[in-house]
This record gives C-alpha cells, structure tokens and sequence, in this order.
C-alpha cells in the first residue's frame, strides 16, 4: 500500500472507495503521525526552531496531544524560553502524572523561567517516581542549588554523578588561581577588536544569574547563561557597566582548565560581539 495508504493520486483503487477518500485527500492520524515524526526529527537534528513549527502546526488541529506538547515543551528549552516549555510540559505531566521523564523536563523548564521552588518540587516528584532517573536528579540539583541550598544540591548532584557518571560527572570546584590563569588565557585568544572592547569593559565574577540582574522590564536572561552584560546607571552610555561571567554555569561540564579557558572565551567574545555590532 505505501503512500496510497494515507493519499489517493489521480486514480482510486476499490480501498480508496471503501474508505470513502477523495484524491490527494489526507487521514487525518495519519498525517498528524507525519507531522509529529517531522518535529521530532527535527529535534534530533538540532532544529528546534523548526520542530516547534511543525508541533504548534500539529497542536492546532490536536491541542491535546501530548507527544507533540512534548516535543514544543523540549524544543523551547532549546531555544531558552522556559514559559512556552513550561506551558506546554505542565499539560504533559497533568494527563500523565506518572511520568518521570515529564516531571523532569517540567523541572527544568520552571527553573529556565527562574521559577526554582516550583522547578525543585517538580524535579522531587521525577524522583519519587523513578530514583534511577539520573537527569531528574541532576535537574533538582540545579534548582536546589539556585535556592541556595548546597547541602542539597551537592547530594543530587552526586546521585546524578553516581547514576550516569559520563553524561551527568559532578561539577568540579577550581581555585581563584585557576579561575585567573584560565581568564587571562581566554582574553589572550580573543581576536583583536574583542580584546580592545575588553580594555574598555572590565570583567566581573558572579556564582549564578538572578532576576535582579535584569533591568527593569528586560528578559532574555537566562539561569543557564555563561556571561551577561550589567548594564550603567546612565542611558546615554553606549558601553555597559561590566562584563559579568558567571562561575558555577561555566565550570558546568568543564573536565580540565583548558575546557574552562575555552568556555569563557566563548562567553566573552559572544558578549564582545554582540556590543560591538549595536548592544
């Protein structure tokens, strides 16, 4: 059968009459199972941008399909808008509320949105539910530790480290000393105009993004971001106040000093670049 299982061409087949189709008309689950195996390709390939199309595209004739709730809630995570995730994965866990996969990609999406406390209870529940799942306990990790709760945090992020210990290794802690030598390594391999913006902006530490580091009405920050620029006082001034890089986000996956060189690189040239080309 192949294609003329869910579209009919110019000719129709006896199947096609019994099934009372018109040419080139579509199955309705057939062509949402299409669509929906389009979004989640396109995940797989790195195009979140296009899987939410696809999904939202998919959502308006089925508002309630969770796989594709699933996918828009996946995608928006990709592209940093923990609302939209949260909206669409909040829907998966209240029609499934035994899913642990859910519960902890929900967590995850609260805490994008810097909503910790609700992104801590939704990562507790992930665990109740499967204490084997070693994303969920990594995804608590990062709300406790954004609550302050280091104690907590350390623990989970252990657990995590002792369920997948490739994919999820605990977060190593690096003296000033490193942290120092790895900046000076970083500004050294800026190209020339970004090592002169520096020369200009200074370059300030922080542990973690907060929401007060906004300004007011302001959005774009995320929890998660390596460097983010403070703006001044003044709104004539044309250049921010500093550079802040934020630790705990850069040491994130950084097994050795020259991945967390090459990590604040990225951070300051990406900061760089972005002033240089109208803030």
């Amino acid at each position: 059968m192949g294609f003329e299982r869910w579209a009919r061409g110019p000719g129709r087949s006896p199947a096609q009459d019994e099934a009372g189709l018109t040419p080139w008309e579509f199955e309705p689950a057939l062509l949402a199972d299409l669509r929906l195996g389009v979004a989640s390709q396109a995940l797989d390939d790195g195009q979140p941008e296009r899987a939410l199309v696809e999904a939202e595209q998919l959502l308006r004739r089925h508002p309630d399909d969770l796989q594709a709730l699933g996918v828009v809630g996946r995608a928006a995570i990709l592209v940093g808008d923990g609302d939209m995730a949260a909206a669409a994965l909040s829907r998966v866990v209240g029609e499934d509320e035994a899913n642990a996969d859910g519960w902890s990609l929900y967590s995850l999406a609260l805490t994008l949105g810097f909503r910790y406390e609700e992104g801590r209870l939704a990562a507790l529940q992930a665990v109740e539910l499967d204490p084997e799942l070693a994303v969920a306990w990594h995804h608590l990790a990062l709300a406790q530790e954004r609550l302050g709760e280091e104690l907590a945090a350390r623990r989970s992020f252990r657990r995590a480290a002792a369920l997948a210990p490739t994919v999820l290794p605990r977060p190593r802690v690096w003296s000033e000393l490193t942290w120092a030598r790895c900046l000076e390594a970083a500004r050294d391999k800026l190209p020339l105009s970004s090592r002169l913006f520096y020369q200009r902006v200074p370059v300030c530490w922080r542990d973690l993004p907060a929401v007060e580091d906004l300004p007011d009405g302001a959005t774009g920050l995320s929890p998660f971001a390596g460097a983010y620029a403070s703006l001044p006082d003044d709104d004539g001034e044309r250049l921010p106040e500093c550079i802040v890089l934020f630790r705990r986000n850069l040491a994130r996956g950084a097994a050795d000093a020259p991945q967390l060189t090459e990590r604040i690189f990225l951070a300051l040239r990406t900061q760089a670049v972005g002033w240089m080309r109208g803030g």
